[in-house]
């Protein structure tokens, strides 16, 4: 994993779908980090993504 991963990320509120995220641009990428590995949760639109 990259060092400097969690800089371009932000820890999420309610980590209820996940404990971080990434914007990319409209778009998000809700992730957890086990071990030194990164696993993606959840990938979409951010008027959609945080839906349960």
């Amino acid at each position: 994993m990259c060092k400097n991963t969690l800089s371009y990320a932000r820890k999420m509120i309610d980590p209820a779908l996940g404990t971080y995220r990434f914007r990319i641009g409209d778009d998000r990428v809700i992730f957890d980090i086990e071990r030194d590995e990164l696993v993606v949760l959840r990938i979409g639109q951010r008027r959609e993504i945080y839906r349960g």
